[in-house]
């Protein structure tokens, strides 16, 4: 292997599948399933409302459906905890099981009510445990620090692709090139570290993408103009253009979208002409920050908006992040006393100890160490922005959280570029969160340019382009 390629991959490490059954509580859940299976016992599954739990959801249902499950219900939530009037309403119709696929792990009350209610509930998640884990049947996250899982990185589809092998391997495989795909799309959704078994599941689920039949995502591709192409470096664009039409339509609709693979044409440019309202309100919110410097110029941005769609806060933290490099917060202002927040900095900052340092004016919070989401009391933003402030301080000199650093993989001469190099970069794909493209430094270099060319000259020679 070439020697380049070698020091690249020293630095991030690359392994395979995982036994499901590693997983804390795994056998205790896939037990219960099997004796609701067997004695007709109804099964509900619960979905988060974003580009993960719903592909998560829609996977676990139509596992359930094959196995043959008597009226299985999928049902999306509207905010990142377990409904309680959904767990009343369940227990009215009668469901014995509810699966939560990517929440659940703040849902205290939820969880109690179902204990109450005579419902198992088996929670599959994988967000940070902060304090806690609600009581349930099984809890089945590979980030609790009782979980000796070796990779506890996975998203939550993940978590839940891991579930529906160990329910039948025979299940997995027929579905397997489609919910391979919908494993690397909540990949790329949630922005989880493309090393090591995450790594393999979204390099599978690229190949899957060209062999699935679903003639949903088929169709999908054709509206949004996204060819079947895989031969370029950036192929997990691809994913970056379908999880988020995924997650900016109607949650319960793109879970539907996922589960029924006929959907005429018409409501599939329905969804299309959707994203392209995300983008005209991502673009406002970007713009917004922009026309107004102060905004961007201080330690953290805190920006509050009235009129932008929840669903979108997520997307609008991310852009901003990745623009400035500084800490991001904004929040849409809700009618009812409650807000929702999103937040993204850099690695140097953990939000969820951030987040923790100021629950008090919180309703809830959760997600991971650069990427986390809140609710929290509309009439305690100004407070909650002086106590992130006061964190900061308490924290890093001057409160200014250190902006991510450039890390160069490897320096090369000029003589190092060739075909074969790039060949051999193209096998480390995918890249992502934790495996991105290959960062090279070029020494002592000359660059020339001109109208129809432009040539890089070493000691060791030159290359034209």
């Amino acid at each position: 292997m070439d020697k380049i390629i070698k020091q690249i991959l020293a630095k991030r490490g690359i392994k395979t599948e995982t036994d499901p059954y590693k997983l804390k509580d795994m056998k205790h859940a896939v037990e219960r399933i099997k004796l609701a299976l067997q004695y007709k016992e109804k099964i509900a599954v619960y979905g988060d409302f974003d580009g993960d739990g719903i592909p998560g959801a829609a996977m676990m249902f139509l596992a359930l459906k094959k196995l043959g499950a008597k009226s299985p219900l999928v049902h999306i939530g509207k905010a990142h905890d377990i409904d309680e009037e959904f767990v009343k309403q369940a227990a009215k119709d009668k469901f014995k099981v509810i699966i939560a696929i990517d929440l659940g792990g703040s849902s205290f009350g939820a969880a109690d009510m179902t204990q109450a209610l005579g419902i198992d509930l088996i929670i599959v998640e994988h967000h940070i445990v902060q304090h806690k884990k609600p009581k349930c049947f099984a809890f089945i996250n590979p980030e609790q620090k009782s979980d000796t899982y070796p990779w506890p990185h996975l998203s939550g589809a993940g978590v839940a692709l891991k579930m529906i092998y160990a329910l039948s391997p025979e299940v997995f495989e027929y579905f397997k090139n489609y919910f391979l795909a919908l494993t690397a799309i909540a990949a790329v959704h949630d922005r989880v570290p493309l090393r090591n078994e995450n790594r393999f599941l979204v390099g599978l689920g690229i190949q899957s993408l060209l062999k699935t039949r679903d003639s949903d995502l088929i169709n999908l591709m054709k509206v949004l103009k996204i060819k079947k192409s895989l031969g370029n470096i950036g192929h997990e664009d691809i994913f970056h253009i379908l999880e988020l039409f995924i997650n900016i339509f109607d949650s319960q609709k793109s879970c539907e979208f996922l589960i029924d693979p006929e959907h005429p044409m018409s409501i599939i440019r329905e969804l299309a002409d959707v994203s392209v309202r995300f983008s005209n309100y991502l673009n406002e919110a970007v713009g917004h920050v922009k026309r107004h410097p102060h905004l961007y110029k201080k330690n953290i941005l805190f920006e509050v908006f009235d009129d932008l769609p929840y669903v979108t806060m997520g997307a609008i933290a991310s852009r901003i992040f990745n623009y400035y490099g500084i800490t991001t917060i904004v929040i849409r202002k809700g009618t009812n006393g409650v807000s929702r927040g999103s937040a993204r900095s850099s690695e140097a900052l953990n939000l969820m100890e951030m987040l923790d340092y100021c629950k008090s004016f919180l309703y809830g919070y959760g997600g991971h160490k650069r990427a986390a989401g809140f609710k929290i009391k509309s009439g305690k933003i100004d407070e909650f922005k002086m106590k992130v402030e006061e964190y900061l301080v308490k924290n890093f000199l001057k409160g200014v959280v250190p902006k991510n650093k450039i890390r160069v993989d490897a320096t090369i001469s000029v003589s190092d570029l060739t075909a074969e190099l790039y060949a051999n970069f193209k096998k480390m794909a995918p890249f992502g969160m934790a495996n991105p493209i290959p960062l090279l430094m070029l020494k002592n270099t000359s660059l020339y340019l001109n109208e129809t060319e432009v040539a890089i000259k070493d000691e060791t020679g030159v290359i034209t382009g």
